[in-house]
């Protein structure tokens, strides 16, 4: 699983606390590993989140920066350079 989420200046930071942790109970809740992007126009966090992991606000919001337009590109291709751990072919 992959979640992107825009951390652009639009979205405040209760509804990006709120995204990342709906994200932390959703691995929970599947129990399985998520890839998370957090950007704007760059991303400004990428990882794994593991069913257990409870953020603070801190550990994420020091990591931004900017907060400025959005771009979807930097995300996707984020995403798309781990795909062979989504298990996705590679187009030739």
């Amino acid at each position: 699983m992959a979640i992107v989420i825009d951390a652009s200046g639009s979205v405040d930071d209760e509804a990006l606390g709120h995204a990342i942790t709906e994200t932390c109970a959703a691995v929970e809740v599947a129990g399985i590993s998520a890839y998370l992007v957090i950007h704007d126009v760059e991303v400004h966090w990428e990882g794994w989140i593991k069913p257990g992991l409870k953020p603070t606000h801190g550990s994420w919001n020091e990591r931004l920066k900017g907060r400025g337009g959005t771009a979807f590109t930097p995300a996707y291709e984020a995403v798309a350079a781990i795909r062979e751990r989504f298990g996705m072919e590679t187009k030739a």
